[in-house]
């Protein structure tokens, strides 16, 4: 785990927010864990093997998925810093001090799945998510993503949910 005088938190370094780690008493920098063009949106727990777990979008700007990285650094180092998701999406992570991980994850072309791991990442089980009965009665259909680039500002991101009918050459409101 962390030294006793250690913290780690997000901290934001060129626009984004990112890990650190800084002595307790002091406010010292000690390491800059993560770095670079992405942001981590949460930091999930302190693992046994000395590393931090957090919710990131390193991979894909839409996604948050969940990372490792050393308590020693990883900066910029793109082979320090580790994967731990398999599938896309966003992903909710909720960690047990040396017991491992559940994720609950989904994406828009997916309902939600849960997962159990241990702490080394093995999955050991998965959970039911289970659907109301008349879910299927809704007839829901996946949003088509849209990028909206934004003249040297960062791109918009959305979903664009069309007409069940759609028919080319049709003007629908908005």
């Amino acid at each position: 785990q962390l030294d006793a005088n250690e913290l780690v938190l997000k901290w934001p370094k060129d626009d984004h927010m990112h890990l650190l780690r800084i002595d307790a008493t002091t406010g010292e920098r000690r390491a800059q864990l993560t770095d670079g063009g992405w942001d981590v949106s949460r930091i999930v727990a302190v693992d046994e093997g000395k590393r931090v777990l957090f919710i990131a979008n390193r991979d894909a700007v839409l996604d948050r998925a969940l990372y490792a990285v050393k308590l020693a650094g990883g900066g910029s180092d793109r082979a320090a810093i580790v994967k731990l998701s398999s599938e896309g999406g966003v992903h909710a992570v909720h960690a047990q001090h040396k017991h491992g991980w559940i994720d609950i994850h989904s994406a828009a072309d997916r309902p939600p799945k849960a997962e159990m791991f241990d702490v080394t990442g093995k999955k050991i089980g998965s959970i039911d998510v289970p659907r109301a009965a008349d879910f299927a009665a809704l007839k829901l259909r996946t949003p088509r993503m849209v990028t909206v680039h934004n003249d040297g500002k960062p791109d918009l991101f959305g979903q664009l949910l069309e007409p069940r009918n759609m028919q080319p050459g049709v003007r629908y409101p908005t």
